[in-house]
């Protein structure tokens, strides 16, 4: 029988609970032209469902605050005598009648103590706003990491393209060569060959964007296969600033060391209770009992305390408390450190990135052009051989993919310094609007 009513129980909670949120449907975010790192972050924050569930905590524990600082309901009380129902007779008290007793009582802690619990759940208000903080931070990153295989991805394809394109020409020439009696057969059979191999490149480069595209729709609440713009062009790099201002900007700013230190707080909140424990708390009563015989008696006002005698269990108690405060004060330090390491690592490989790519657009490109001009005039002179020009299209295909490659790592790392600098860079680096290094 109370197995049926669990479950009769259960399916009335079931039937009456909140549908759950469905998968967005398609918008405008669909019918981009193109699509910059920045309108991925702001999607990614508008759509993703793991920020309103950290968002709903935060607001459960901003809820708790007036409670945690309010005192504990008053309790009312009531007796009677069940014999005394229709009254009784006797010689003192001939018309008494039911015996019965009202008595109020509110139970008050220690002063100070209220205090404290308000004190400890504001401080888990602050961690709570914070870890959501930091979850923004992480989804930033992520979208920003995300754009970058995106970025790169369409580039390389691109690349490939351009290459196929080139490979067609150098086998028209090898081609022409041939027939005028200046290159063997073989020459043409390179030329597909490689070209062959460019569009199996292809095809692997087409499924890695089908893989990209569902990570970030993904990330964006969306469907695996819904419709992606490809990137927009993307800025110069500029150097990062200076790691001790980083460093500032970090220790002030990051949220999970706010996060950590709301914690710490807390623990400090918590040990001032455990110290409220050794002194009593007090219960004030008031009543009326008219079980008196005497009028004068029947108006009752009391006061009781607990008596906290055993001090050992208290000072038990109160050490645990501190040791607990000891390691969140600890558990900032050490997160804090790591924090500080990650940050110098990004900002170091920001700055690499900045030369490398640098170096490639001012002279690996260029160069790496100019290597397969002059082979390729060298073959229709015959100075050359077509595997010289097979050479250099290799090495020139090469550069240019890690030209893209070295992009997208930019990307990627200034979103890591970014991530562990606690937001934006004390002097932002780069827009996603103006500028392009994608020549």
């Amino acid at each position: 029988m109370r197995i049926a009513s669990s479950m009769a129980a259960g399916l009335v909670a079931y039937l009456f609970l909140p549908p759950l949120p469905a998968l967005p449907a398609s918008d405008s975010f669909s019918s981009l032209e193109t699509l910059t790192a920045q309108r991925l972050v702001d999607a990614a924050l508008k759509r993703n469902p793991s920020l309103p569930a950290l968002r709903a905590a935060a607001v459960e524990a901003a809820s708790r605050v007036g409670p945690a600082g309010a005192l504990e309901d008053p309790i009312i009380s009531y007796v009677f005598a069940p014999e005394t129902i229709g009254g009784i007779q006797n010689i003192n008290s001939p018309d008494r009648g039911l015996n019965q007793r009202v008595e109020l009582s509110q139970s008050i802690p220690w002063p100070g103590t209220l205090a404290l619990h308000a004190a400890e759940a504001s401080s888990m208000v602050k961690a709570a706003n914070q870890e959501l903080a930091d979850l923004r931070l992480e989804i930033i990153a992520a979208a920003k990491a995300g754009f970058a295989e995106w970025y790169y991805v369409h580039r390389a394809l691109a690349i490939n393209k351009a290459n196929q394109r080139l490979l067609v020409e150098l086998r028209n020439v090898a081609e022409t060569q041939y027939a005028a009696g200046r290159a063997t057969q073989q020459d043409v059979i390179q030329a597909e060959l490689e070209h062959a191999r460019l569009l199996d490149e292809a095809l692997a480069l087409k499924r890695e964007q089908r893989s990209i595209q569902a990570q970030l729709n993904g990330l964006l609440n969306r469907a695996p296969g819904e419709y992606l713009a490809p990137p927009g062009r993307i800025a110069r790099p500029a150097t990062p600033p200076d790691l001790q201002v980083l460093q500032e900007t970090a220790v002030g700013n990051h949220p999970e060391l706010k996060r950590l230190s709301a914690q710490l707080e807390a623990s400090r909140s918590r040990v001032g209770l455990a110290e409220k424990d050794f002194y009593p708390d007090f219960n004030f009563s008031a009543g009326y009992d008219n079980f008196w015989d005497a009028p004068e008696q029947r108006f009752t006002v009391g006061l009781s305390i607990n008596l906290p005698l055993n001090r050992g269990k208290y000072r038990a108690l109160r050490d645990a408390a501190q040791a607990n405060t000891m390691q969140a004060q600890w558990r900032l330090v050490d997160r804090q450190a790591q924090l500080l390491a990650a940050l110098g690592r990004a900002r170091a490989e920001v700055a690499e990135s900045v030369g490398v790519i640098k170096l490639h657009h001012d002279q690996l490109v260029p160069l790496a052009q100019d290597n397969l001009n002059a082979a390729e005039a060298d073959y229709q002179t015959g100075a050359g051989n077509f595997q010289e020009v097979i050479t250099a299209e290799n090495r020139k295909l090469m550069i240019e993919l890690e030209f893209a490659r070295v992009q997208a790592n930019y990307i990627r790392r200034l979103a890591e310094l970014q991530r562990w600098t606690g937001g934006a860079l004390p002097a932002e680096p780069i827009s996603n609007d103006e500028g392009n290094i994608d020549e």
